[in-house]
């Protein structure tokens, strides 16, 4: 008898607790969707849906706001990605848009590529023969789809939100703003403000426990840490900034040389280094890349206007097309011997995808990222296909390392030294832009 009343309280007793289980639920499902509606997004659908799952599972019987009755089954659990190897994940996020137009990263797209590579195409073919035209071709095919494709990983990736104040891509992070780096992304002039408030709100949720917590890929370290995790990251990091730093000291003595030449050696080489440097740190200051787009569309100027004066000595001196040049005899089709070099030279010119990441997280509309990429690979492979042939036709073997040092002496020459003093001041900053990011990260500008 006793074990029959106990059968009849808990009997009785239960209705009631499930249907405090299923106020519980619904009020708990009903904070969360104001939680959401504050934040601005458009999540209430899945919030539904889970509070429609949670009442299934604690009302026998119930339906679920689907329409559609579901039994409980256990949750899965997913492991969460390693930190210390391949902390990505093939998880769209939502993506802030830049303030750069697609002319604006063009002419910047345009401007990495076309740097001191391009004086050295002569010599190259000098190295490999007329076959250094071939080796052009397919470096340029090759790497324009790598292009391709880093780009398709940032943007297919993602990495977990980070807690603290400032993440490892350097970009400022809190709990107070729900801030997952929209407003340091537009603090660098990389996206709008609007897009800024869309990305701190649609990409984490602090508060919420449920919710999966992911980040773009904004850069090219990113992308590395998608990959390789942090040890990864950090190697990259390390190659890279030694990369970019030294073709900025490049940049340096090439304007030495060349500025000690264009002023008749009026002071040392070391003190025109040092007046270059003077000059082009100050261009870092200008973060935003639609800024730098300006810059970059005055090298991109200058480099097709050193091709110009090439070309002009081409017809002037050498007499073509109605005569030969002179030093054709001197070249050959191939020289097997030191082709490699060649490659090497070649491969130079098309060194620009440490950028990359950084031009399309500044586009406004970034997908057009392809198009503009191969307009910017047809610009460059015949800006190089013409300086090539045409130096290299016009001094044979006897082309120097910079084909500007061949060109006589007069307005050609004087014309060809200042643009290639132009060149690496329109280049520096937006090649040094990485860095400055992970100085500014250091610093806690």
């Amino acid at each position: 008898m006793a074990t029959s009343a106990v059968m009849r309280v808990g009997a009785a007793a239960s209705p009631g607790a499930n249907v405090r289980r299923a106020r519980t639920t619904t009020r708990a499902g009903a904070a969360t969707r104001r939680n959401l509606e504050r934040r601005g997004t458009t999540r209430s659908a899945r919030v539904d849906g889970a509070v429609g799952r949670s009442r299934a599972n604690h009302v026998p019987g119930a339906i679920s706001d689907s329409r559609t009755t579901r039994t409980s089954t256990p949750a899965k659990s997913v492991p969460s990605p390693s930190p210390e190897f391949g902390s990505g994940a093939l998880v769209e996020v939502d993506r802030p848009r830049g303030n750069s137009t697609t002319a604006q990263a063009m002419a910047n797209s345009v401007n990495i590529l076309l740097g001191v590579g391009l004086l050295s195409v002569p010599y190259a073919l000098q190295q490999g023969g007329w076959a250094g035209l071939g080796v052009l071709g397919v470096l340029g095919v090759t790497t324009n789809y790598t292009g391709k494709i880093l780009i398709r990983c940032q943007r297919r990736g993602s990495l977990p939100a980070l807690d603290p104040e400032v993440d490892s891509s350097g970009i400022a992070l809190g709990r107070e703003a729900n801030d997952c780096g929209g407003a340091g992304a537009a603090a660098r002039g990389m996206i709008t403000d609007a897009d800024a408030d869309a990305m701190d709100s649609l990409s984490c949720d602090w508060d919420d426990p449920h919710e999966p917590t992911r980040r773009p890929l904004l850069s090219y370290e990113d992308v590395g840490e998608a990959a390789f995790g942090a040890p990864g990251r950090n190697f990259i990091t390390w190659v890279l900034y030694t990369e970019l730093i030294g073709t900025c000291a490049l940049f340096f003595i090439l304007e030495g040389d060349h500025l000690e030449i264009l002023f008749d050696h009026a002071h040392t080489q070391e003190w025109f280094m040092c007046a270059a440097a003077a000059v082009m740190i100050p261009t870092l200051w200008l973060a935003d890349l639609s800024s730098l787009a300006f810059i970059g569309g005055l090298g991109a100027c200058a480099s097709l206007s050193l091709v110009g004066v090439v070309l002009y000595e081409l017809v002037a001196v050498g007499g073509f097309p109605t005569s030969l040049p002179p030093a054709l005899s001197t070249t050959a089709l191939v020289h097997l011997g030191t082709l490699p070099v060649s490659f090497g030279l070649l491969a130079f010119v098309f060194a620009g995808h440490a950028v990359f990441p950084a031009i399309y997280t500044s586009m406004r509309t970034p997908e057009e990222y392809e198009e503009m990429l191969d307009k910017t690979y047809a610009i460059v492979g015949a800006t190089c296909l013409l300086i090539g042939g045409a130096g290299y036709a016009l001094y044979g073997d006897g082309v120097a390392d910079e084909v500007t040092l061949n060109l006589p002496a007069g307005l050609a020459s004087t014309l060809a030294l200042a643009l290639v003093a132009v060149n690496p001041f329109s280049k520096f900053a937006l090649t040094m832009d990485p860095v400055s990011r992970g100085l500014e990260k250091a610093l806690g500008v």
